[in-house]
């Protein structure tokens, strides 16, 4: 019972949420600080520190006088846009260039040819296209019976084959 109230007599400290990105952007904390804020950083030739930027004085005048027109909306209903043809010469089909003895006629001779080497060899063969066509492939016989026409069912051959699953 003694450790009960020791336990109750401690504060009871609530777990404190991390705080959401929105509520972080929206309402931040102006306290918080970097480590790194009031710290000066060379930067080669000079040390750079907390303070305000030295800088030239400069002027800018904006030189731009826009105006502002009314216009009223413009509909433009059918555009012509042409027949867009154009005259074209014809296609040259000489050249500009001559050929030289183009219509000189030169003499040619007759050169023998000798034979192949099998030349007199003979091979066995039937001749080309004087078989019959018969119409029927090697297995139109089986074919034939399949779809050859077929008495109709009787009643009892239908049953038979109706409850042949069953």
């Amino acid at each position: 019972m003694a450790a009960c109230l020791g336990l109750a007599a401690l504060p009871a400290g609530a777990q404190q949420q991390e705080r959401t990105l929105l509520d972080r952007i929206d309402k931040r904390d102006e306290n918080l600080t970097v480590s790194y804020q009031d710290k000066a950083f060379l930067t080669g030739k000079k040390a750079v520190s907390k303070g305000e930027a030295r800088v030239s004085q400069f002027h800018f005048s904006d030189r731009v006088n826009t105006k502002t027109y009314n216009a009223k909306a413009y509909n433009a209903g059918q555009h012509w846009q042409g027949d867009f043809k154009f005259a074209t010469d014809k296609a040259s089909t000489t050249s500009a260039r001559v050929i030289p003895n183009a219509s000189k006629n030169y003499a040619t001779e007759d050169v023998a040819v000798r034979e192949a080497a099998q030349a007199e060899k003979t091979y066995r063969s039937r001749d080309y296209g004087t078989r019959e066509y018969q119409g029927r492939g090697s297995v139109q016989g089986a074919l034939d019976a399949e779809n050859a026409p077929k008495e109709p069912l009787t009643v009892d051959q239908v049953r038979e084959l109706l409850n042949k699953n069953k």
